[in-house]
């Protein structure tokens, strides 16, 4: 699905690190990810998840020492959220479903040494269509969206601000599916 996922987009999320079997899908080890997209049902349902953090919620450990060497703030979260939108239903009942995702994540973080708060927001979008053509076959068509703006990323005590990178990018991912479920009766 890209880089940046929306977790909350998934039914069903397994991830197998470098110790993986033989039959993972990527070979060289790392990790790998299998992640089954939710689906819209018979009924329009949805959920909304919020997460906040303020700089009050985050401690400050700047010891004499840092002090001393020109440090006044530490690297901490000056403020977070992250809101999470998931609605599916049907299109026409026991036919034809969809389910939209998305989320918005953003953060303003301290970095030692530098008197700018460094951004960063994360915007994935998940849409997904279903169709039962037939007792034994579902169709299911995907795509995803996923950008990531940071415009003062690797900003550092020894990178100014205005020197860093300003990261703006964006990837897809479309994909079909096509389920075939084997009756036993008929197998």
């Amino acid at each position: 699905d890209g880089r940046y996922l929306n977790f909350d987009a998934y039914e069903e999320v397994v991830v197998e690190t470098a110790g993986a079997g033989a039959d993972i899908r990527r070979p060289g080890g790392w990790y790998s990810m299998e992640l089954i997209p939710r689906s819209g049902g018979n009924r329009l349902q949805g959920n909304i998840s919020a997460f906040a953090i303020t700089n009050a919620m985050t401690a400050n450990n700047i010891d004499d020492r840092l002090r001393a060497d020109g440090v006044t703030e530490g690297g901490n979260t000056d403020s977070l959220h992250d809101v999470s939108v998931n609605v599916g239903g049907p299109f026409i009942k026991d036919r034809l479903w969809w389910f939209v995702s998305a989320r918005h994540f953003r953060t303003f973080r301290h970095v030692l040494g530098v008197d700018q708060l460094e951004e960063g927001v994360l915007f994935p979008l998940v849409m997904n269509v279903t169709a039962q053509v037939s007792p034994q076959h579902r169709l299911q068509g995907f795509w995803s969206w996923s950008a990531k703006k940071s415009p003062q990323r690797d900003m550092s005590r020894f990178i100014a601000p205005e020197a860093s990178y300003n990261q703006d990018s964006a990837d897809q991912l479309k994909q079909v599916f096509i389920n075939l479920a084997i009756n036993a009766a008929q197998a």
